[in-house]
């Protein structure tokens, strides 16, 4: 059934006819309830991958040390084990605990979040590249893709020219350019094809 949409739901949904044209699937004119997954799918696309950057991002302008903290948990205990006697009598007085037990605990406890810390793995932060979410986006519109074709997102290379080729390819390019307005700069079928070559048993298409 079809419904009335704003001139925005308007604009997506002719953006969705064009991204999908190029998987060969003809969307309708008018956007109907049977065919808005092809929609909702393109946008939680876009929203994941915004996300996604906005994450990276924001790891990147994080200057924690974890290592430097974990240095400080070291020191506090081994300034605590330090204590002269006279300044550990006035603490006895002070405690809300006896001090053997609230050291020991405070011990242990500087002693696991040292350990944790140092164990602790650093974001992962990409290149300050105009491409460094294209891993991301290639992803996501690869399962999206995928699950409504129930095709395999692929680029292969010709025997003539050694050209890269792949409906992926202009699928992904279409997103970018009505979804992105062309943020990702030099999409390219050998990058899409060294991703998807990466993907956990090389992306076996999901069914619907």
């Amino acid at each position: 059934m079809a419904q009335e949409y704003t001139p925005k739901e308007l604009k997506e949904w002719k953006a969705a006819q064009d991204i999908w044209l190029t998987a060969n699937i003809d969307l309708p004119v008018k956007q109907t309830d049977e065919d808005t997954p092809f929609l909702d799918d393109l946008r939680q696309v876009a929203l994941t991958y915004q996300a996604a950057k906005e994450a990276t991002v924001a790891d990147r302008k994080d200057k924690t040390n974890l290592i430097a903290i974990a240095d400080q948990c070291r020191d506090l205990a081994d300034a605590l084990a330090k204590l002269d006697p006279a300044p550990t009598s006035r603490l006895s007085g002070a405690a809300s605990q006896p001090l053997n037990n609230l050291f020991t605990d405070t011990f242990e406890n500087l002693g696991e979040v040292e350990s944790a810390l140092r164990r602790s793995r650093p974001p992962i932060i990409r290149g300050k590249k105009p491409n460094e979410h294209l891993n991301v986006l290639i992803e996501l519109l690869a399962n999206v893709y995928e699950r409504h074709t129930r095709k395999q997102a692929t680029v292969y290379t010709e025997r003539v020219d050694n050209q890269r080729v792949g409906q992926i390819v202009g699928f992904v390019e279409a997103f970018n350019k009505h979804f992105l307005f062309g943020e990702i700069e030099n999409i390219n079928a050998r990058a899409i094809q060294r991703v998807l070559q990466t993907r956990p048993d090389n992306a076996t298409p999901p069914s619907l």
